[in-house]
């Protein structure tokens, strides 16, 4: 009887546990949409870049896809005055998909769009996920690495157009290789492969054929 009351106790425990830590990212995912993304939406729309680069910590990284990483924060102020120069209206929006936090760091990934009139008349409209790391500096969150997709192709993908019309498609991993490369999923956004090595195999492009 003893061993099945404290059996019950430690489930109650465990339970409660894990509804803490699920109420706890649950409340931290509201305060990054309002402490990161509605700000850095806010700074970018008003091409506020004081506001734009307090977002960030000083050794931050940048990521994108299409171009170099951008490391540290001069060179993120370089990419943010590029950007607002270059542009004559901008209307971003960000929304968090997940957040969890663990501590003084957390982690947060969510969708991103942005809709913008050049500085020459053209007009971009761009969609995307990004993710980031962060970290909390005094009672501030700032992001220590801010990753995007690429958005150079969403246009391409939302129209159905062939995006890697210019890459010889036969030398695709699933086509050179399809004992390794599955496609799980694919759609306008998103390509999944499955990847399986035989016992002492490596992806190396000499033994695959693959373009890396």
């Amino acid at each position: 009887m003893k061993k099945f009351i404290a059996l019950i106790w430690l489930t109650l425990l465990t339970n409660c546990s894990s509804n803490s830590k699920d109420d706890l990212n649950d409340n931290f995912k509201e305060v990054y949409q309002r402490e990161i993304c509605d700000k850095y939406s806010l700074y970018a729309n008003s091409k506020d870049l004081n506001g734009s680069l307090s977002l960030y910590a000083d050794d931050a990284i940048v990521n994108n896809s299409t171009v170099e990483p951008i490391v540290g924060i001069n060179k993120i102020k370089e990419n943010f005055i590029e950007w607002y120069e270059s542009a004559e209206t901008i209307n971003h929006s960000a929304t968090v998909i997940s957040a969890k936090v663990f501590g003084n760091e957390a982690f947060a990934y969510g969708r991103w769009k942005v809709d913008q009139i050049m500085k020459d008349g053209s007009k971009r409209e761009e969609r995307g996920h990004w993710s980031t790391h962060n970290v909390k500096v005094g009672n501030n969150w700032k992001m220590t690495i801010d990753h995007t997709n690429d958005a150079d192709f969403f246009e391409s993908r939302r129209k159905k157009e062939d995006y890697i019309s210019k890459l010889d498609k036969s030398m695709l991993p699933e086509i050179v290789s399809p004992d390794v490369y599955k496609v799980i999923v694919e759609n306008d956004d998103v390509k999944v492969l499955e990847v399986t090595f035989a016992p002492g195999q490596g992806d190396n492009m000499h033994e695959h054929g693959v373009i890396t």
